[in-house]
């Protein structure tokens, strides 16, 4: 008898951890022939849908192809075969000839590929176009490609049938998007489920102009502004505070408790207005910045110091790029801290800082209202952050800041892009009061109106009080505070990273 061969015949019956358990014993008795190794397990072709190719799925790590006709139910990507998509078709669901209610189903892969830019729906494959590019319909976050989730989406059939379906959008981030205006002025804002704040933006490109909106409806039907008539009260109440603004005008969601964010389909009307405050025949662009899924907790910015040289308040220790970058010097041990301090307790900090200076340019080193938009221009155009710009004086005297909106503008270099401090703080307050003053300004351009203003009216936040001390009250408190609600705002501005 041939041991050899036994012992191969041996090994051949088993598997895996049990062949090398064969071949120890086989050894124990045989010495003749060395065992094999046990053959390497092939890898699995697939873990899951997107490793396998369109029209396929994963199953059990084998890529397998998925069988489907054109006009078989769906809810994503995955359930149709190759050359077809899931694509976001309708039913008349009231019966007055108009499809109303998504049902959607398998059809022929025929428009712009998911991601591609569109201005409708059926410009795309899925016949699904969301804030500008073609999506793709989902059922859960592992049907989407890497950096996005599956989210409710606002699907419009026409402006009184809105449904929702589920589409890969990216999961967290700053999205901006142009928005279309029709020639009565409305504009349709879709906002996903995932959106923690929507900023719309009307701009005109002319600083002598007037621009914004004069009507904002909600998705559930609320009223949340209304042009007031020239009769109506100067603080005249309505949930969402907003004024429009010369040459581009910012209005954020949300801004008080009045006025929460909602998922679904806003309707704004926007309009220009010119000098003499005759409607102008001109419409207004605009576009929407979306916050979606995750808070910002960094405030980045960009400082521009004009000429403050000789300044009484000053002395030796004048302000410049050169200077506040030196860690012993006020700037650093006691500004910055002192405006990291009243961030804090919002869960903010202060991030990447850019220092410049601006010493050409002496008209504007001291400032009227009407010049601020010239200031604001030196602003450099690049990543998000607060341009925070220090002169010398602001007019009339006294003042101490001035703030380019609430909220401010996501862009660089428009007429309401930043934040002025005037040095003349100092010749009264101490360098942590700066820096409080620099944290009020701040807060303001980031979305929270004044506690209360010097008129004495009241912010809309219903938690806000009129507490000397918190941080956007009019005047300034000895030790800046922030409410929850004020703290939720704030995080939530595209700003922010």
């Amino acid at each position: 008898m041939n041991r050899s061969n036994d012992k191969s015949s041996f090994a051949s019956a088993t598997h895996g951890s049990r062949l090398v358990a064969a071949c120890t014993l086989a050894a124990a008795f045989v010495a003749l022939a060395a065992c094999e190794a046990p053959p390497t397990p092939q890898a699995p072709e697939c873990q899951e849908r997107r490793d396998c190719e369109d029209g396929f799925a994963c199953v059990s790590g084998v890529c397998e192809i998925v069988r489907s006709t054109v006009g078989d139910r769906c809810v994503r990507e995955a359930d149709c075969g190759p050359g077809q998509t899931c694509a976001a078709t309708g039913y008349d669901g009231d019966a007055d000839g108009d499809a109303d209610t998504l049902a959607p189903s398998c059809q022929l892969a025929i428009g712009r590929a998911t991601g591609a830019a569109c201005d409708a729906n059926d410009q795309c494959a899925s016949i699904a176009c969301s804030l500008g590019h073609c999506a793709e319909l989902c059922l859960a976050d592992l049907d989407c490609r890497g950096g996005s989730a599956c989210v409710g989406v606002p699907y419009m059939f026409s402006p009184r049938a809105v449904d929702q379906f589920g589409g890969c959008m990216p999961a967290a981030g700053v999205l901006a998007v142009d928005l279309p205006v029709d020639d009565s002025g409305l504009v349709h804002v879709p906002v996903p489920t995932h959106a923690l704040s929507m900023t719309l933006v009307t701009a005109v490109g002319d600083p002598s102009m007037l621009v914004g909106m004069t009507r904002l409806v909600s998705p559930s039907g609320t009223l949340l502004w209304n042009t007031p008539a020239a009769t109506d009260a100067i603080a005249i109440e309505q949930p969402l505070r907003y004024t429009p603004s010369t040459e581009t005008s910012s209005v954020m969601l949300p801004s008080s408790s009045e006025a929460p964010l909602e998922p679904g389909v806003y309707r704004a009307h926007v309009a220009a207005w010119q000098p003499n405050a005759q409607l102008a025949r001109v419409l207004p662009r605009v576009h929407a910045i979306f916050r979606l899924g995750v808070e910002g907790r960094t405030l980045d910015l960009n400082f521009h110091f004009m000429n403050l040289s000789e300044h009484a308040c000053l002395g030796e220790r004048t302000l410049s790029a050169k200077r506040v970058v030196d860690k012993q010097s006020p700037w650093q041990a006691e500004f910055l801290p002192a405006w990291r301090a009243a961030f804090a307790p919002a869960g903010l900090t202060l991030g990447a800082m850019t220092f410049d200076d601006q010493v050409e340019r002496p008209e504007l080193d001291a400032v009227r209202p009407d010049e601020l938009g010239k200031l604001f221009a030196l602003g450099v155009r690049g990543r998000a952050a607060l341009d925070v710009y220090v002169v010398r004086s602001i007019y009339p005297l006294g003042s101490l800041a001035a703030v380019g909106g609430t909220p401010g503008p996501l862009e660089h270099r428009t007429t309401h892009s930043g934040i002025v401090i005037s040095a003349d703080a100092l010749c009264v307050l101490g360098w942590d009061d700066f820096g409080r003053i620099a944290a009020h300004a701040a807060a303001r351009y980031l979305g929270l109106y004044e506690s209360v203003d010097v008129d004495g009216r009241h912010d809309p936040l219903v938690s806000t009080g009129d507490t000397a001390n918190n941080i956007v009250y009019f005047r300034l408190g000895s030790s800046p505070e922030l409410t929850d609600e004020q703290a939720a705002i704030l995080r939530t501005n595209p700003v922010l990273r």
